[in-house]
């Protein structure tokens, strides 16, 4: 089992039939005990990784319940020195504006030459929002309908809305 396991992708989650798992466990263990002798190891195993595994998944847990990781700097630590580079790099880098983040999701947008960053670059040296093209989408369609609201409020606007629908129904 071992052999097919190593193939598998290690930062995915895998799924291996029960079929397979038992197919494996009559070609590889001859009698139950050798099974039971393999399950005892695995438990063993389970319990020596158990401590790490929950400390790893109370990690993400903490980080999933709160900010996005890049507003959550001091309060994980790398846990090596390219880690720490890494986070050091992506802050100087927003820093001097050559990540901006997006108004609308927080998301990273990345500023190479082309004149779309270059754009937004201006735009957000100069105090205004930078959107990614889809939420900068969904934020101008706020605005619009926020902007319709309010007119539908006036009583003018309203009646030549009916006016303007009659002509065109009667056409």
């Amino acid at each position: 089992m071992e052999d097919g396991l190593i193939d598998l992708p290690q930062d995915e989650d895998i799924s291996i039939p029960r079929s397979q798992v038992l197919d494996w466990l009559t070609q590889h263990c001859k009698t139950v005990k050798e099974i039971e002798q393999r399950y005892q190891k695995v438990q063993q195993r389970l319990k020596e990784f158990a401590p790490e595994i929950k400390e790893l998944s109370d990690r993400l847990a903490s980080i999933r319940r709160s900010a996005p990781l890049r507003s959550q700097r001091f309060q994980i630590a790398a846990r090596d020195f390219e880690c720490a580079l890494y986070v050091d790099l992506v802050d100087m880098l927003s820093k001097n504006g050559f990540v901006l983040y997006c108004n609308g999701c927080g998301m990273p947008i990345s500023c190479d030459n082309s004149p779309r960053s270059n754009r937004q670059r201006g735009q957000q040296s100069s105090g205004r929002p930078v959107y990614h093209p889809g939420c900068g989408q969904k934020k101008a369609l706020e605005l619009k309908r926020r902007d319709f609201q309010k007119r539908s409020q006036n009583p003018e606007f309203r009646e030549a809305r009916k006016l303007e629908a009659r002509r065109r129904r009667k056409q």
